[in-house]
């Protein structure tokens, strides 16, 4: 009896010290990589992409060559970002919130990764301002919803637009993570998609349907990988 309780005890105290931890290394893929994690939404996002989404983060980087561009579109703190990069050649990490940004480069920082350009701003269909309107009753980063907004203080660029002025390279895959803006993503980069042809992963919130037409129409293929329990799909997705 008292060996049962010392067990729970010790499983209870790892953890309170996981979710009060200000960094966290993860394993993965035989791979180590320390995540700065300053905050309770922090830890949420760490602990919830390494768990829930695991068989998609091991399938994309099976396929990722050494000499592949990355597109990290919501990278959020960095798990793709981080990992990815000890891979491909050169990462770009979209992220428009600034908090999540922040601790996104400090996480760049403290693994040494020099390849990596994070791009503080939303990838949508057109060049405007935004403000990100977060699910009600949570604080964390990564349920940040994208609103346009006159008087927002993020700025949305389309990816076309970004390679046009030399700020980014075509990528060889794109990972999409944007709660609900994944089909305005797509079309701000119809013409790097058309170039690059890269393999896109992506996951779609409500729009099941409508990502897939969008994804066809582009001459893509896709392959569903999960279904969580919150309904949310990824996809991946190549040309046909």
């Amino acid at each position: 009896m008292l060996g049962e309780i010392s067990k729970d005890v010790k499983a209870i105290g790892g953890l309170l010290r996981y979710f009060t931890s200000s960094s966290i290394t993860v394993e993965a893929a035989e791979k180590e990589i320390k995540f700065s994690t300053p905050n309770l939404s922090s830890r949420w996002e760490l602990n919830f992409v390494k768990n829930a989404e695991k068989d998609v983060f091991e399938k994309m980087l099976s396929e990722m060559d050494e000499e592949d561009t990355f597109y990290d579109i919501g990278a959020n703190i960095g798990f793709y970002t981080c990992f990815f990069s000890e891979k491909a050649s050169k990462s770009y990490s979209f992220e428009p919130n600034k908090h999540a940004a922040q601790i996104l480069r400090e996480n760049i920082e403290e693994n040494s990764l020099e390849n990596v350009e994070v791009i503080e701003a939303a990838a949508s269909d057109r060049n405007t301002s935004i403000k990100l309107s977060k699910a009600p009753g949570t604080s964390v980063f990564g349920t940040a919803q994208i609103k346009d907004s006159e008087e927002g203080e993020i700025e949305a660029r389309k990816v076309d637009g970004l390679f046009e002025e030399g700020k980014v390279e075509l990528p060889d895959m794109v990972k999409i993570d944007v709660e609900g803006h994944e089909i305005e993503v797509l079309k701000g980069m119809e013409e790097v998609i058309a170039t690059a042809s890269p393999v896109i992963y992506v996951e779609s919130n409500e729009n099941h349907e409508a990502l897939r037409e969008t994804l066809e129409k582009y001459g893509y293929e896709l392959q569903r990988l999960n279904r969580r329990i919150d309904g949310n799909i990824f996809y991946r997705a190549e040309p046909a």
